[in-house]
């Protein structure tokens, strides 16, 4: 069941231009998350698939309003993020005008302040 108040960090960061290759592609995720939704079917916790779509969504309705121009470099990346007993995703890509880079995390990342561009906090 999606969580209605997830609180998103979004940052719009300078280019970082090495390591993408490491992180997983968003449709790579979604297949393994679609394959283990219909596994879990009875009853055990798992990613829901329309849920992960829509937090992508919503993801890059929130780059947009700092600078996102709607283009990706790099195809979009997932990231994780290790809590209590579970991993929390994020998402991450390139803009391919000058590529900027935008992180979209369920957690504040004070490590990027002095790479940031611009960056907000969504409810």
């Amino acid at each position: 069941m999606k969580d209605e108040t997830q609180t998103w960090h979004v940052y719009h960061i300078y280019p970082i231009d090495f390591g993408w290759e490491y992180l997983p592609e968003f449709e790579d995720v979604l297949c393994k998350i679609s394959k283990y939704e219909r596994r879990a079917a009875g009853g055990t916790w798992c990613i829901h698939t329309a849920d992960f779509v829509a937090d992508f969504a919503r993801a890059k309705k929130l780059a947009d309003a700092i600078g996102w121009e709607g283009d990706y470099r790099e195809t979009p990346r997932i990231l994780f993020f290790p809590v209590e007993l579970e991993f929390k995703y994020g998402f991450a890509w390139k803009h391919d005008n000058n590529g900027d880079t935008f992180i979209i995390s369920p957690f504040h990342l004070p490590w990027l302040e002095p790479v940031i561009v611009s960056s907000e906090v969504s409810k």
